[in-house]
């Protein structure tokens, strides 16, 4: 947690951009299924999205592009998600709500 809070700014600035750019190309409302994206779309999001999950401070992130079965709109909702519920987790530990165990 101390290194995603060390690193909150950047990560925010990360998230920002892949979500913006997936807001405004309309991808927030695709499903998984559907990969009928532009190459000149597909080239970008996938950039975003490895400048994004290159900021977080987590373990395992090479294996959530597999389980995504390499399909890239899933990988980069998937690291929304997942940047939600550590930003929510963060901010519990810097409020003081929650410690790790001794």
């Amino acid at each position: 947690m101390s290194r995603f809070l060390e690193n909150a700014d950047t990560i925010q600035k990360a998230h920002d951009d892949l979500r913006a750019f997936m807001s405004k190309s309309k991808l927030l409302s695709i499903t998984g299924g559907a990969k009928d994206i532009g190459a000149d779309i597909l080239e970008e999001l996938q950039k975003l999205t490895t400048a994004f999950y290159e900021t977080l401070p987590i373990d395992g992130k090479d294996q959530l592009k597999l389980l995504a079965k390499q399909n890239s709109i899933v990988h980069a909702k998937i690291g929304l998600a997942l940047f939600r519920r550590l930003k929510a987790t963060a901010n519990f530990f810097a409020q003081g709500r929650l410690s790790y165990s001794e």
